[in-house]
């Protein structure tokens, strides 16, 4: 009874990673360190000299871009002049959109603003 119990929940598991995997519709991204669960690159940042860290990266994945995931956020470090006026002069529409919070989201957007000119204040 608990074997098949076992096997049932390791195939389902099993069924759902592989079902995910395939219907992943995110655009590939660049190459850099394999992520660890839970803690994503974190360990991977370069706390001295960075920019001499991000070159080695780049020697070792052969890319001048590279692409690292800590505590929710995507991180692309562009190792080279000519990529960075590619992306942010060049193509600079198409990552100019703000980030969205989901705290204010979830309070409703627009509620935090108000205009100080409707207060009376009388003393």
């Amino acid at each position: 009874m608990f074997a098949t119990a076992l096997l049932s929940a390791l195939l389902g598991v099993s069924a759902y990673l592989i079902f995910r995997r395939a219907n992943n519709k995110r655009p590939p991204l660049p190459p850099g360190p394999w992520p660890k669960p839970i803690i994503g690159n974190t360990l991977d940042f370069p706390l001295k000299k960075p920019w001499v860290q991000y070159l080695k990266m780049s020697k070792q994945f052969n890319s001048s871009i590279i692409y690292l995931y800590a505590g929710g956020n995507h991180v692309v470090v562009l190792n080279t002049l000519e990529d960075a006026v590619e992306l942010l002069e060049k193509r600079s529409a198409n990552y100019s959109s703000r980030p969205t919070n989901p705290v204010i989201d979830l309070y409703g957007k627009d509620q935090f603003t108000s205009s100080v000119s409707d207060l009376n204040f009388n003393c």
